[in-house]
């Protein structure tokens, strides 16, 4: 199951970037093959089903489900299918602590309770 989600947020990302320069300007040529690479890369790596969105200025202007997202009903993933994070929330945590203490708003040598004054130490 880790490497399901850790090779949809791969494939997500890899597609994002890949995009990015035409991101601009998206017509409907652009995205039918930006779907066609998405059902590419779930059929290299066995996924049944993700969801993929694209961002331009801050605001969601593509969404999409592809696959299934219960392999014993067939259910569709659709747009607004959620799905589990698991332990990738840990690379989410990471990296946005990361990004406050470039930002100067942490110092990674403070006790947590510092800021989250309800996680006291006993």
């Amino acid at each position: 199951m880790k490497n399901i989600i850790l090779v949809s947020f791969l494939i997500t990302a890899i597609v994002i970037m890949n995009t990015r320069s035409i991101a601009q300007n998206l017509q409907s040529r652009e995205i039918d093959s930006i779907e066609q690479a998405i059902i590419q890369y779930m059929d290299w790596y066995d996924l049944p089903g993700l969801s993929n969105g694209l961002i331009k200025n801050g605001e969601i202007f593509y969404t999409k489900g592809f696959g299934i997202k219960c392999i014993e009903t067939n259910e569709p993933v659709t747009k607004n299918t959620i799905f589990s994070t698991a332990s990738v929330t840990k690379l989410f945590v990471g990296i946005a602590i990361m990004q406050l203490y470039e930002e100067k708003k942490i110092d990674l040598n403070d006790n947590v309770s510092k800021y989250l004054p309800y996680f006291e130490r006993n």
